[in-house]
C-alpha cells in the first residue's frame, strides 16, 4: 500500500469516465482460459455443459478448445456434436467453394473408406491420412478437412478435426460422413 501512495499522482488520473469494452474483456478472459490446466478447465465448465455429457470425453477435448474459447459458456456449442447426432446443417455447406456436389460426395467417400482402415483411430494416425488422401484428389487440405469437419460436426469451425474424428470415435465419425454422403446424393438444399 506505501508504494501505491507513493507513485500515485492525480496528474495521472483520466477526467474521462470508464469505458466498456466488451472485446477486451473477452480477450483477457480468454488469456485466463488458456491459463488453467485441462482439469481446472473441465471443473470450470461444470456449471456450462449438460449434466448428461460424458466427463470423460468432456477431458478428452477440453484441451483441444482451451484455445479457441473466449468465455466458458463457449464450450457448449464447440462440442455439442460430441454429445448428440442432432448436429443439422445444409447440404450446401459440405460443398468446398471450388467444388460441386459430385466430387465432394466423392471425396467424402473416399475420406470415409481410408478413416475406416486406420488403426489405431487417433489424431497423429488420422492427420497424414486426410492429408495423403487430399494430395491424391487434387484437393487443398483445407477444403478436405472443411467438408469433413461439416459431416462429423455441423460447423465450419470447432476444435482440431484430428483429434475431433479421435474423440468422436472411429463408428460415429464414419456414421456421419455416410450420412453426409446421403444428404449430398439426395442434393443441395
Amino acid at each position: 500500500m506505501d508504494d501505491l501512495i507513493r507513485v500515485w499522482k492525480i496528474e495521472q488520473v483520466q477526467s474521462a469516465g470508464g469505458k466498456w469494452d466488451k472485446e477486451r474483456l473477452d480477450y483477457f478472459n480468454g488469456v485466463w482460459i488458456r491459463k488453467l490446466s485441462p482439469d481446472e478447465l473441465v471443473r470450470r465448465l461444470e456449471p456450462f455443459v449438460p449434466a448428461e455429457w460424458d466427463r470423460g470425453m468432456l477431458k478428452k477435448i477440453a484441451p483441444h478448445i482451451q484455445e479457441r474459447m473466449k468465455t466458458l459458456k463457449d464450450a457448449h456449442d464447440l462440442i455439442r456434436f460430441l454429445f448428440t447426432d442432432d448436429i443439422g446443417y445444409e447440404s450446401k455447406l459440405l460443398i468446398p467453394k471450388k467444388s460441386d456436389q459430385i466430387t465432394t460426395t466423392e471425396a467424402l467417400a473416399r475420406s470415409r473408406a481410408v478413416l475406416a482402415e486406420l488403426e489405431p483411430f487417433t489424431g497423429t494416425v488420422i492427420k497424414p491420412a486426410l492429408e495423403s488422401l487430399a494430395e491424391q484428389l487434387g484437393w487443398s487440405r483445407g477444403d478436405l478437412n472443411s467438408a469433413i469437419r461439416m459431416a462429423v460436426t455441423g460447423r465450419k469451425v470447432g476444435p482440431p478435426l484430428y483429434e475431433s474424428l479421435e474423440v468422436l470415435g472411429k463408428e460415429k465419425s464414419l456414421k456421419r460422413i455416410e450420412k453426409a454422403q446421403e444428404l449430398l446424393v439426395g442434393g443441395p438444399d
